[in-house]
This record gives C-alpha cells, sequence and structure tokens, in this order.
C-alpha cells in the first residue's frame, strides 16, 4: 500500500494524499475527464488507481537539491 498522509481537511472526507509518488500516465475519457492515474512509489511499486478527480502537486525549487545548492547554497544541506 502507498505511503499516505492525511492533513486534517482531507481526513475529514474521502480523500487520500500519496507522497514520494510520481505520476506516469493519467487515464481519460475522450472527453478530458480524468478517470484515474497510473504512479510509481520511490520503492518502484506501480499503481493503478481509479479517482473521481485528482490534485497534482510538485516538489517545487526546494524538492532540488542541484537547484537550492546553486541558487540558495544556505538551505543546500
Amino acid at each position: 500500500m502507498p505511503k499516505t498522509t492525511s492533513p486534517s481537511a482531507a481526513s475529514r472526507s474521502s480523500v487520500t494524499v500519496l507522497t514520494g509518488t510520481r505520476v506516469l500516465d493519467l487515464h481519460a475519457t475522450h472527453e478530458g475527464q480524468v478517470t484515474g492515474v497510473m504512479a510509481e512509489q520511490r520503492s518502484g511499486e506501480r499503481l493503478e488507481l481509479g479517482c473521481d478527480a485528482i490534485v497534482l502537486a510538485s516538489g517545487g525549487f526546494a524538492a532540488s537539491t542541484a537547484w537550492r545548492q546553486r541558487f540558495m547554497p544556505e538551505m543546500a544541506s
């Protein structure tokens, strides 16, 4: 089972939050509605998940060690 966290808003609903997970493919209808996702955990485990809605988020600038070393060396470690 994927690692999940449940922030307070998510824990009050049926939202599952996955961390350390990379999206490989989105499954969608011909009209463009996303119905599922193929994802991969850091461990290499692949997940095929269905959904009614999806929110994609990235680690952003701070998630890149190389960018922190280059642009924010004081925060590189």
